[in-house]
């Protein structure tokens, strides 16, 4: 699969369905959309490619709870209590 080519027919369906439900009563405010959808500026961002580190597999969830004191059990986790978990079980 090409990336690149994939990213550019996604990107022309979606030209495509907005030019279709799209209508412009000002002339000038059509022409300002038009001009930087054809200039690429105004539906989406360049493409950019990222490249992350993988992660060293680690020990579960439940088993990071338990080796912290002061945490709920696993299944009582909250989104800030997950954080503060797993903060402190990759660094101590």
């Amino acid at each position: 699969m090409n990336l690149f080519q994939t990213l550019r027919n996604v990107q022309d369906d979606y030209l495509t369905y907005v030019r279709t439900f799209q209508r412009f009563q000002n002339a000038r405010i059509r022409d300002w959309v038009m001009e930087r959808i054809e200039h690429g500026t105004l539906l989406w961002k360049p493409p950019f490619v990222q490249l992350s580190r993988p992660f060293a597999p680690g020990d579960t969830l439940e088993t990071a709870a338990e080796q912290e004191p002061e945490a709920p059990p696993a299944d009582q986790l909250t989104r800030e209590d997950l954080h503060l978990v797993c903060w402190e079980y990759v660094w101590s």
